[in-house]
């Protein structure tokens, strides 16, 4: 199993090299075998996923480092869903790049051990980590197209056209492709929330509202349904929608970086 994780992480580094040569040539020819190559690194990447669970007896979503294999995937697939819906490859070169660092670095330190957890074995609380992986990876990706949004827009207004501004999608697509990830993510998120809560009231008769992890996943949360309701009620666009987009995949990097490491966390247990 140790092996097939690197062969894995193999595939997306082979993956990455072309998106980059297709960046970087900035040709239209070599976008269908990226594209291939692509699906195919998924395809390799969903069998691979499915035997660890069963090595491991539960889904792969127990430790950081099983996360970080969940979190590729997830990344892989939500990038080729927007990829095909917009008919842009210019940006898997930095998706398939963080794509390859998760991998290698879950393949390096996982360990690979059976343990049927008590835990993991509740249907519930395994479709809330799930669909909050699911959120926080959109969240990522929303992420990207905003800072690439960013410095297209700080390119057009100096009026000086490099590699970036020739070879990444319009702003307007930048734009439109953040959204969509930020939509998926609120959707994830949202019933993430909401499984949790159930999870929680059913296991411990009571419902979270004092775990810091549940405070600013809400409030991440909030912040997106922001950029969702100024974006389709009140047309915003562009650089608020991006700015707002980059706050709260900040609150994503504390929620994850600091808030896990305070004893008072339910998350520090699960």
């Amino acid at each position: 199993m140790k092996i097939f994780s690197f062969i894995v992480a193999l595939v997306y580094l082979a993956t990455w090299l072309k998106y980059l040569h297709v960046f970087l040539t900035e040709g239209d020819r070599h976008v269908l075998g990226a594209r291939v190559l692509a699906v195919v690194a998924v395809a390799l990447h969903g069998i691979y996923f499915a035997s660890l669970g069963l090595e491991l007896r539960h889904p792969p979503m127990g430790t950081v480092f099983e996360s970080l294999t969940t979190l590729a995937l997830m990344l892989s697939v939500i990038y080729l869903h927007l990829e095909f819906r917009s008919n842009t490859s210019s940006t898997g070169m930095p998706i398939f790049f963080m794509v390859f660092g998760l991998q290698l670095v879950s393949s390096l330190f996982m360990k690979f051990t059976p343990d049927a957890s008590r835990m993991m074995g509740s249907p519930m609380l395994i479709a809330h980590i799930f669909l909050a992986l699911v959120g926080y990876t959109a969240f990522a990706v929303a992420f990207l197209y905003s800072i690439l949004y960013l410095l297209l827009h700080r390119e057009l207004r100096s009026g000086k056209f490099r590699l970036l501004f020739r070879n990444m999608p319009s702003i307007e697509e930048l734009d439109e492709m953040n959204f969509r990830a930020s939509l998926i993510g609120l959707i994830a998120l949202f019933v993430s929330v909401a499984l949790g809560f159930a999870w929680s009231e059913i296991n411990f008769g009571q419902l979270p509202f004092s775990d810091p992890k549940v405070t600013m996943t809400v409030l991440t949360w909030l912040i997106y349904l922001v950029i969702f309701v100024f974006k389709t009620m009140f047309g915003w666009s562009g650089k608020r929608i991006a700015v707002l987009s980059v706050c709260g995949f900040l609150l994503v990097l504390v929620s994850i970086a600091l808030i896990n490491q305070m004893p008072s966390t339910f998350h520090n247990m699960y």
